[in-house]
């Protein structure tokens, strides 16, 4: 995935990962995952992260 690309996409799917984003705009992320790979296992490894960090933090 080129820089721009993730720089442009980076926002949107940390958004859409804390549901912080309007439905419009989780339309036109979804839409985009469908079509992007790259960014698809970008989201994944967000979402793993964060599942981790939550974990660690239940155990804290």
């Amino acid at each position: 995935m080129g820089r721009m690309h993730r720089a442009r996409w980076a926002t949107a799917l940390e958004g859409l990962l804390d549901d912080e984003i309007d439905a419009g705009r989780v339309e036109r992320v979804l839409a985009h995952l469908e079509e992007c790979p790259d960014c698809l296992r970008e989201l994944e490894m967000l979402i793993e992260i964060q599942q981790s960090l939550g974990r660690l933090l239940g155990v804290l």
